[in-house]
């Protein structure tokens, strides 16, 4: 009898697991879908937002709210879309931001929050609101060395105890030699006091950054002890 041919063993490849890439968030896809539209009336593909809806399959209006986007944050990178939670208002899931992310984005984008005095305002209210823990970790991930310089000067502005670790932190954000000025050179000038360590040019009156009936308050943090049974 003829001997039996070997057996052939195939080595099988182990499968490795594909990791799913992180799901975006709602609002960054919107805006990816926002700027597609936007490019394909650009270049030309689609004549207007009739015949981009007519060649996507929905609406006029719905082709419309989509393009608004563009509109609400022309200048806002993908990477800056963190700092939202999820909400649900009556029944439907949405996109809310933190108080941490509407404080830097007042800080960011002054005149999108009514002026440098607004600002001044919303930085005084929402100190007695933040998380340092998370104001600290979205400053960071923001990498704006001027951002960071507006929050430590309203900070100190209105006297808010910020805790050493934090304001360490957020000092090590800030570029060396970095120097600016607190509001629009073009409405206010360059030229004011130098606030220090923050490297601030003070070029807005006080009296426009604090108002009469609100004076600098200190944040105090009360601790409840506990009864003695």
């Amino acid at each position: 009898p003829l001997p039996e041919p070997p057996k052939v063993t195939r080595l099988r490849k182990k499968r490795t697991a594909r990791k799913k890439p992180p799901k975006l968030p709602p609002v960054v896809e919107a805006l990816r879908r926002a700027r597609d539209y936007q490019r394909r009336i650009a270049t030309g593909e689609a004549r207007d937002r009739a015949d981009l809806a007519r060649q996507l399959g929905f609406s006029r209006a719905r082709a419309t709210q989509v393009l608004y986007l563009m509109e609400l944050a022309p200048e806002i990178p993908e990477q800056r879309f963190f700092g939202f939670e999820e909400l649900t208002v009556l029944g439907h899931a949405v996109q809310m931001a933190t108080t941490e992310r509407a404080l830097l984005d007042a800080l960011d984008r002054p005149r999108y929050a009514g002026g440098i005095g607004e600002v001044s305002r919303i930085a005084a209210r929402a100190a007695r609101k933040v998380s340092w823990e998370r104001l600290t970790d979205l400053s960071r991930k923001w990498g704006s060395s001027a951002l960071v310089q507006r929050l430590g000067y309203f900070m100190d502005l209105h006297q808010v105890d910020v805790p050493d670790d934090v304001r360490a932190s957020l000092l090590e954000l800030v570029r060396p030699h970095s120097k600016i000025q607190l509001g629009s050179r073009r409405k206010w000038g360059t030229s004011g006091k130098l606030v220090r360590p923050w490297n601030v040019v003070e070029n807005v009156p006080r009296d426009v950054l604090i108002s009469k009936e609100e004076k600098p308050r200190r944040r105090v943090v009360f601790v409840k002890k506990e009864q003695s049974k």
